[in-house]
């Protein structure tokens, strides 16, 4: 657990001292360019983890991996935010909220299939061979705007403004409990403490998307009742208190409530 815990915080550090040269290439080749090459880069790092036998390979195989979804992550916004303006994004937002959870449901019903019928490294290809048809839809058929020159902004916390603060400093905690909790901490208390299977796991999962998904569809029929700030306060405490079930889970019935509880706040 020690050495996995250092293999992800080593590719989380990668992912930090490239944050800079990612956004730069960004600019000079386009989003686009970046995206599909974050995917075709992704993909292949997955179909490579049935292959590994030692520690140092699959610290070499996972930082590349992270650094290709931190390439993913860092242009993701752009793009969005290039591609709808400010009156219609909330909307597409809205949908691509309802549409995640959906997705990881299917994933996690694929993966209780596999894990129960097939092999490990079957579900690692089948992975792969999903994030590379995502490449192909996107590098195929999304078309990127002409490209407009970007004026940088130097990192400077001081200069930033105190709305930006709150929302970055918001941002920092809910990314840290998460790698703290799922990466890979989760699987390990499942697995090694609880002597969950995968199946089970995976079924958990699944419950829990498919939670988020029917919860993002009614708090947006009642956004305007709750405000936007007020539900992120809300679901940040929930977040914060079933966490804490993690912690004293000595059985299944607390892992998955407080699983299907933090999936839906988050």
């Amino acid at each position: 657990a020690t050495e996995i815990g250092a293999v992800f915080s080593a590719a989380a550090i990668a992912i930090v001292v490239l944050r800079t040269a990612i956004g730069r290439a960004s600019d000079r080749y386009g989003r686009k360019f970046m995206f599909s090459a974050a995917l075709l880069i992704n993909s292949l790092s997955v179909s490579i983890y049935p292959m590994i036998s030692k520690i140092s390979e699959f610290a070499i195989v996972k930082s590349i991996q992270d650094v290709s979804n931190g390439i993913k992550v860092s242009v993701e916004d752009s793009i969005i935010a290039d591609t709808f303006n400010r009156r219609i994004r909330p909307a597409y937002l809205i949908s691509l909220g309802k549409i995640w959870p959906l997705s990881r449901t299917l994933g996690s019903a694929i993966g209780i299939v596999l894990t129960a019928y097939f092999s490990l490294a079957f579900g690692f290809y089948v992975a792969a061979f999903s994030v590379f048809v995502a490449f192909l839809i996107f590098s195929l058929f999304f078309k990127e705007k002409k490209k407009t020159r970007i004026r940088s902004v130097k990192f400077n916390p001081i200069k930033y403004s105190k709305r930006f603060k709150f929302i970055a400093a918001t941002a920092f905690m809910l990314s840290f409990v998460f790698s703290m909790t799922y990466a890979p901490a989760f699987f390990i208390l499942a697995e090694r403490y609880l002597h969950i299977s995968a199946s089970t796991i995976f079924f958990l999962l699944m419950v829990s998307s498919l939670s988020a998904g029917l919860a993002i569809h009614s708090v947006e029929k009642r956004i305007k009742n709750f405000g936007r700030k007020d539900i992120l306060f809300i679901t940040s405490i929930l977040i914060a208190i079933f966490t804490f079930g993690y912690a004293v889970a000595s059985e299944l019935i607390l892992l998955g409530a407080s699983l299907i509880v933090v999936s839906v706040a988050f």
